[in-house]
């Protein structure tokens, strides 16, 4: 690929791009778009031909295309899928929907009268979310330097925030989940869950420290 189609696409929004499905070539040179087929975060890269004339796969093919690996995944890929949403939108939203999955998932164990849940998922939640984030990195190869940059702060933010929640008096109130099979470890619904009264002071403390101190913008 030559120098200037490489300049082409990094002054190109390549998150946006992914987040639309958009069939395009990418830093790598491999052409083709990102799918997440089960609208759950789980994000695959469909290649075509060099001159988009062919898929390799056939977007209609989902038995196939669910063999590909995956590109993107947890909070990276949520990350992507709202992208052009705000910064306090994306962290709660993702927090709110791995706590949901996670109380779902145990909400039927019969020892569960003498478990707290919540802070069960808060204790652990970094360590699962550090695997994901560790397998997203194979989106990194098909997006600018920049990009991948803004991506990993806005990972170091999101740690910030879901800290403040870690807490052993944590005192948030979440209504009951109803009932739902138990989900792969790194796939989350993507559709917004339903918004919790989280404390406004602790969103307002972190959120306000990653602006005074540059890491992220107000909007992505």
């Amino acid at each position: 690929m030559s120098t200037k189609n490489i300049n082409q696409i990094i002054r190109r929004d390549l998150i946006q791009d992914i987040s639309t499905g958009m069939v395009t070539v990418w830093k790598n040179g491999r052409a083709g778009q990102f799918v997440d087929i089960n609208n759950n975060c789980l994000y695959r890269f469909l290649e075509t031909t060099p001159d988009f004339s062919r898929w390799l796969i056939s977007p209609d093919n989902h038995p196939e295309i669910q063999k590909l690996p995956i590109m993107a995944c947890g909070f990276v890929a949520w990350l992507i899928k709202y992208w052009r949403e705000s910064t306090q939108e994306i962290y709660s939203g993702y927090l709110q929907a791995r706590l949901n999955q996670y109380k779902a998932e145990y909400k039927k164990d019969a020892d569960v009268f003498m478990r707290n849940l919540e802070q069960e998922f808060y204790n652990q939640h970094r360590a699962d979310e550090e695997q994901r984030i560790k397998q997203s990195e194979a989106i990194f190869d098909f997006i600018s330097e920049p990009e991948v940059n803004r991506i990993k702060k806005y990972v170091k933010c999101y740690f910030e925030y879901v800290s403040e929640f870690n807490t052993e008096s944590n005192s948030m109130q979440y209504p009951d989940i109803t009932e739902q099979q138990k989900p792969n470890a790194n796939e989350v619904n993507a559709s917004k869950p339903q918004q919790y009264a989280f404390d406004p002071a602790k969103i307002t403390a972190v959120y306000n420290f990653c602006i005074e101190t540059n890491v992220l913008s107000n909007t992505i």
